[in-house]
């Protein structure tokens, strides 16, 4: 991962005045659709606001999360379940939306590399997978296994932590893919009775029941570990004094776009090919690869959007939040002149990768079984950003 950059320095060369742009070559809506866009506005006010909105909602996504967790171990109903399971869902995609924004490359304090609590550190924390559902409850043929069966293990926080990933990266102890193993279960039957407090164990293989009211003491501290850990994020990012967002008020907004750019890179690369759209399925216990997908492509548009976060709610399904992102992106676009009439300058290199952005994400936003499609538009948006990123730098 390329993060452990100042933003600065990675994006301000110390080489001599780059020679005037050049006109960009990049892909543009065939329309007449003009993107009333400009990096001559406070870009890094922009990066700012967004990731510290995105977080904002992220968290609290979590805070619902936990709430719906703790009336299901209280309940341990079938409907409550499924309160739990949309809860999970809804924040999920929240988490996914911050990516792209929040995940521009900025240096750590050295004491934070020290105590692990670096940007990436805390992501692992947040979405570390693959993960071994071995490690954390019953899978079938084993009835008394994972943590959940371990009575010998104390449950708690620092237990959790100290136990994460303390064998190999595929022992994944907490974070979003742990608790949606323990909502759905490794076929994604996992019966509402696995939490009923009162229900009977049963340790058949048919039917390996054990240990529900420590099996929602683990969900309940996962829920909180989840909700700090988002927390810690966002205060980072607080405009009067996180640490990432004065970082990012020492470069101008050239610098802050061409780090958005590096970001939106990273993401589509590293995330979206290589994780959520790779050989084996995101979300797998939920079945809900599509929703993954389509909120970390609404989280790159709101990122190369001047203007803030788009008001997305975190609640509702997945269509609602996808219509509501085209709605807004419909009211920020004016429908007079041509991009390529625009100025031949920085402001169009946003324009034009803006454009190649909701011109190119159809397939990923309505993801069907055949993925070909939108991986075959991501990369042309990830050719389109290198272009971009090539211009900038001449």
């Amino acid at each position: 991962m390329r993060r452990l950059l100042l933003i600065g320095t990675l994006l301000l060369s110390a080489c001599s005045e780059p020679p005037p742009p050049t006109p960009l070559s990049l892909p543009v809506p065939a329309s007449d659709a003009k993107v009333e866009l400009s990096i001559r506005t406070d870009y890094s006010q922009h990066l700012n606001a967004s990731a510290h909105n995105a977080l904002s909602r992220a968290e609290e996504a979590a805070a619902s999360l936990r709430l719906a967790i703790s009336q299901l171990i209280v309940d341990g109903s079938p409907a409550q379940l499924a309160l739990a399971r949309e809860a999970w869902r809804n924040s999920y995609s929240a988490y996914l939306e911050s990516l792209a924004v929040s995940g521009i490359p900025v240096v750590e304090p050295p004491e934070w590399v020290a105590a692990g609590i670096t940007q990436d550190a805390v992501h692992t924390l947040l979405n570390s997978w693959p993960m071994e559902p071995g490690y954390v409850d019953y899978v079938e043929g084993y009835a008394l296994t994972g943590i959940v069966n371990d009575t010998t293990l104390t449950l708690s926080t620092d237990q959790l932590l100290a136990q994460h990933r303390f064998a190999d990266a595929y022992a994944a102890s907490i974070g979003y893919p742990v608790i949606e193993f323990l909502l759905w279960g490794e076929d994604g039957q996992r019966p509402a009775s696995d939490y009923d407090p009162n229900a009977e164990p049963r340790l058949d293989e048919t039917t390996p029941v054990a240990h529900q009211v420590r099996r929602g003491e683990y969900l309940s501290l996962l829920g909180e570990l989840l909700q700090d850990h988002l927390q810690r994020l966002q205060m980072r990012w607080d405009s009067n004094n996180g640490y990432y967002a004065m970082r990012l008020r020492e470069v101008d907004a050239l610098s802050s776009f061409r780090a958005m750019l590096h970001s939106a890179q990273d993401l589509i690369e590293l995330t979206l090919l290589n994780r959520y759209l790779g050989q084996d399925s995101s979300s797998p216990y939920s079945q809900s690869q599509a929703e993954d997908v389509q909120a970390l492509m609404l989280g790159l548009r709101r990122a190369l959007l001047p203007g803030g976060a788009l008001p997305i709610s975190t609640q509702g399904s997945g269509s609602d939040r996808r219509d509501a992102a085209d709605d807004d992106i419909d009211a920020m676009m004016e429908s007079e002149g041509d991009l390529n009439d625009a100025p031949d300058n920085a402001a169009h290199d946003q324009e034009a990768a803006l454009a190649a952005l909701t011109a190119n994400d159809s397939a990923c936003l309505n993801l069907s079984e055949d993925l070909t499609p939108c991986r075959e538009q991501l990369l042309a948006l990830l050719a389109a950003i290198q272009a971009t990123q090539d211009h900038l730098i001449r």
